[in-house]
């Protein structure tokens, strides 16, 4: 794996989750509640940072699933969870100059991430389209 985010890594991970995406793009949960840990994949999820994480994003057609990375190292994945669509509570779009900001409320506790709508300095493809693609179903639901 590459020391930057990448779209190699980002199909890797998510990949093990599931196989049928809508849409995979790259995202900074800058606010998330420790209520998410009731939707980890992983049967000890390693310590995960509850502000600014960098994380890798998949939406399917019933969940959004989510890869946290570590902040000191982005090819180490710190957490994996699903969360089904039915129990996002609260779901608020804002579109500013360079990137979306999606919050959403899980079990009553706020989820905050930033979409950022520009890739520069990494190799992670699409960013634009793919973050354009999430928000659009993310409306629908």
């Amino acid at each position: 794996m590459a020391l930057t985010l990448s779209e190699d890594a980002k199909n890797e991970l998510l990949d093990e989750i599931d196989q049928n995406y809508i849409t995979k793009v790259w995202a900074t949960i800058v606010l998330c509640t420790p209520k998410m840990l009731a939707y980890a994949i992983d049967p000890k999820p390693k310590r995960i940072q509850w502000m600014n994480t960098y994380a890798y994003i998949g939406l399917t057609n019933t969940h959004f699933n989510i890869v946290t990375l570590s902040s000191l190292n982005v090819t180490v994945p710190t957490g994996r969870f699903s969360i089904p669509f039915q129990d996002i509570e609260q779901l608020d779009i804002l579109k500013k100059a360079f990137k979306y900001v999606v919050t959403f409320k899980l079990q009553g506790e706020l989820v905050r991430i930033n979409f950022s709508l520009t890739a520069i300095g990494i190799n992670v493809k699409d960013q634009l389209r793919n973050v354009q693609m999430l928000i659009e179903k993310l409306e629908e639901k």
